[in-house]
């Protein structure tokens, strides 16, 4: 899974030791975010109020946590997000970790890791691997080194298509979708088309109400809606048996023969 690098003496980096305890815990917790969500070190400012959930502490104080960060350096302002400029120094990209997951895959479907390898060394020319370093390092960082203003890239969460990333946002009213819910969101979605895409909404109303915190419940309602070809929350239409009546019921308790005379009554002879 994911993973992100912390120096050891993080506390004691001259930038780091200007941030009161709320922003040294923001600054990692968006460390931790990148590394999870595999943004390459970009945090939309969106999630500010996902990472002030995770430290536990309140949105004003994440507000001026983040002001904080930007003064210093530790973060960056673009557009829309935040950068930590030394990210990729320290950790592997998106790409290095979609790379190797995509070989441990392959090896899995191939039998054996040889052949994989094989596969790998073919495109090794291809990866620049990152620096073992960890971040932040307090000589590297504060060296002096002018570093280039970061650009504002396309939003690494941000898929190509623009109705995957509303569905993306709805199911985060659960939680951060993650791991092995994001996969099975993205082998579900060729799945939500004409017009399934709405059932979206559907599933998280169905986690709500079952009280599921997680968006892995509401990918799988969504799942086994799409298998059965029915919106999730929708029942089947109940077929109720009509009682039956008049001389109808009569003749079923034996009140009443076929030709509409009481049995209990005088026939004539």
């Amino acid at each position: 899974m994911p993973w992100v690098a912390l120096d050891d003496q993080i506390f004691t980096n001259k930038k780091v030791a200007r941030c009161d305890a709320h922003a040294k815990l923001l600054y990692i917790a968006g460390l931790v975010y990148c590394g999870n969500q595999l943004t390459d070190g970009f945090i939309h400012q969106d999630t500010l109020p996902l990472l002030a959930g995770m430290i536990a502490i309140d949105l004003a104080n994440a507000k001026q946590s983040a002001s904080k960060l930007c003064s210093i350096g530790l973060w960056v302002a673009t557009d829309e997000m935040w950068h930590v400029p030394d990210y990729l120094d320290y950790n592997p990209s998106r790409e290095e970790v979609l790379h190797k997951k995509a070989v441990r895959v392959a090896a899995g479907k191939a039998g054996g890791i040889a052949n994989a390898q094989a596969k790998a060394k073919q495109n090794a020319s291809k990866i620049v691997p990152p620096t073992p370093s960890p971040s932040p390092s307090p000589l590297k960082r504060d060296e002096g080194v002018a570093r280039p203003p970061a650009g504002v890239p396309v939003y690494p969460q941000e898929p190509a298509d623009p109705e995957y990333g509303i569905a993306l946002s709805k199911l985060e009213a659960l939680g951060m979708v993650t791991g092995s819910a994001k996969l099975e969101l993205d082998a579900l979605w060729p799945d939500l088309s004409n017009g399934r895409r709405e059932w979206v909404d559907d599933a998280v109303r169905v986690a709500l109400a079952n009280d599921a915190r997680a968006p892995i419940y509401a990918i799988r309602v969504l799942a086994g809606a799409v298998a059965a070809n029915k919106r999730p929350g929708s029942t089947p239409e109940r077929t109720t048996r009509q009682a039956p009546q008049g001389r109808n019921l009569k003749k079923l308790l034996g009140l009443e023969d076929d030709d509409g005379i009481s049995p209990f009554s005088t026939k004539p002879a």
